[in-house]
């Protein structure tokens, strides 16, 4: 019997170690002559081969077998699109918000990292618990191993500030090659302020419905609480922003600290009225509030 070796496919990646029959020989039917075949891939994915055994038997003079080995690809997840609440511009205090990006190693071998960063509006994203690069990441694992962030600091008072949190790592450990993955982040600068929606069983009270609000700031003394007037507004519409990519949308009748209204509202206690027809009749509902410093309120809702 002789051990013609392997042919076909990718056959390159396979060697045979040991040979018994590198020169034929008789083997007995009661005698099982080991074989090793060494995979070394070449690159990532499935590779197949044939082995290919010649003897004297007359009934099957020639034996093939198929050899198979796999090199799993690299797989390294990140999540589509991060959103944050509205958070105060640079230019009023030192406002950030922080929040989790998990560059996960889903696959089955270990992923090099080789960079990550803010790609788009670096002036308002940065990155927090990012270790040297590169870096390997095992599987199961993050990369960070899960304190790994990005923090929003907004420099302008806009709707939508949207940025891109890139990293890079290797998709082929054999060839060196590698891929870019992108999460798209976004979030609203905004001052000190709030964002008042007002709702009728629960549902965004339509156009020509809410006639007046009146928002008051509550201060105090040590002898009194005294509330003044801060903001009346009249024939309040119902205004809605669409989501567009990672920035969400939202519906609101009267806002203060915002791109559309920049009055920013003082860090303290404050009540809001609301005049609004409901089902044929005029009613008043008065709901509370907090301001803090760094602090944007972007759900008061008032429900009739």
């Amino acid at each position: 019997m002789a051990l013609e070796g392997l042919n076909g496919g990718a056959c390159n990646d396979f060697l045979i170690v040991n040979n018994p029959f590198a020169a034929p020989a008789p083997i007995s039917k009661d005698f099982c002559a080991p074989i090793t075949i060494r995979f070394t891939p070449t690159s990532v994915g499935t590779k197949q081969c044939t082995l290919r055994i010649v003897s004297d038997d007359p009934d099957t003079p020639v034996v093939t077998r198929p050899v198979t080995g796999t090199l799993p690809a690299p797989q390294l997840s990140v999540p589509a699109s991060i959103s944050y609440l509205p958070e105060v511009i640079q230019s009023v205090g030192a406002c950030t918000t922080t929040k989790a990006w998990p560059v996960a190693n889903t696959g089955a071998c270990p992923v090099e990292v080789t960079a990550a960063s803010v790609t788009t509006l670096a002036s308002d994203y940065s990155l927090v618990g990012l270790p040297g690069t590169p870096i390997s990441v095992k599987p199961g694992q993050q990369l960070g191993q899960g304190d790994l962030g990005s923090s929003f600091g907004p420099t302008v008072l806009a709707r939508q500030r949207a940025g891109v949190l890139s990293v890079t790592w290797k998709n082929d450990p054999i060839l060196g090659t590698t891929t870019t993955s992108t999460t798209a982040v976004c979030g609203e600068g905004v001052r000190t302020g709030a964002r008042v929606l007002v709702t009728i069983n629960g549902t965004p009270a339509p156009t020509g419905s809410v006639e007046r609000l009146q928002l008051a700031r509550i201060s105090g003394n040590k002898n009194s609480r005294i509330v003044d007037t801060v903001s009346v507004a009249k024939d309040l519409p119902l205004t809605t922003v669409p989501a567009s990519g990672a920035c969400t949308g939202f519906q609101y009748h009267r806002e203060y600290g915002t791109v559309a209204n920049p009055l920013m509202l003082m860090p303290g206690s404050y009540r809001v009225t609301i005049t609004a027809v409901v089902n044929g009749k005029r009613q008043n509902k008065t709901v509370a509030f907090d301001v803090s410093t760094c602090d944007f309120n972007p759900t008061v809702v008032v429900n009739f």
